[in-house]
């Protein structure tokens, strides 16, 4: 008879250790999954702050920009070469509004480049250092017209400006409006390299573009 409740007492204690544990792991997986729960949160609550200064910087840009009369904000899908890319394909297409020779330009509102070709929900950019691109631009300080060429990496090539020009290293370089698809005052460049040809009656002036194309992630489609 003793060895009978001796068993149903280590039957009995043998259920309570099992409870014990049981609800030791149960209170151990719910505090994980609250734990999980709140990183999530402050996460989400990251990004979406994130997301917030993003779209106001951008905002910001429109309430400065006189360039367009509207814009789509584009991310972009690939870059092609990686290095000194000559074409971008972005995220957005004709469904979206865009079409063949609308202007890109960075957050910044530098100048990327061109539409090229227009697909339901993606669009190929030519950018700046594309050979196909050629740009009327202007050199602000001297105010003297020419055309800058792409395919000349790393540097885009400014063509027909004059020996007697008073260009210099650092000028800056603008759209000059005179283009069918780019307005006037979009900031191209700076020029970094000048020399004289002996046989031409131009000067060799090389650009560097201020657009970012190492890093670039998300680009404006301008109206």
């Amino acid at each position: 008879m003793i060895w009978f409740f001796r068993r149903e007492i280590i039957f009995l204690l043998g259920i309570f250790f099992s409870l014990l544990i049981t609800g030791k792991s149960y209170l151990k997986n719910a505090k994980s999954v609250e734990e999980r729960s709140l990183l999530e949160e402050e996460l989400n609550y990251r990004e979406l702050i994130s997301e917030n200064i993003r779209l106001r910087d951008i905002l910001g840009i429109k309430q400065k920009d006189g360039y367009f009369s509207k814009f789509a904000i584009s991310g972009v899908i690939s870059v092609n070469p990686h290095v000194f890319p000559a074409e971008l394909l972005i995220n957005k297409g004709s469904q979206h509004g865009l079409k063949e020779g609308m202007p890109v330009v960075s957050k910044d509102l530098f100048l990327v480049g061109r539409v090229l070709d227009v697909r339901r929900a993606s669009s190929k950019v030519i950018t700046v250092f594309n050979p196909q691109s050629k740009i009327s631009v202007i050199v602000d300080s001297t105010k003297e017209v020419g055309i800058m060429e792409g395919g000349s990496i790393p540097y885009c090539s400014l063509k027909y400006i004059s020996h007697e020009s008073g260009i210099k290293k650092g000028d800056k370089i603008i759209t000059s409006g005179y283009s069918d698809f780019y307005p006037k005052g979009i900031e191209v460049g700076e020029a970094v390299k000048i020399s004289r040809a002996q046989d031409s009656l131009f000067l060799n002036i090389h650009v560097k573009p201020y657009s970012g194309f190492s890093y670039i992630d998300e680009v404006l489609v301008g109206e």
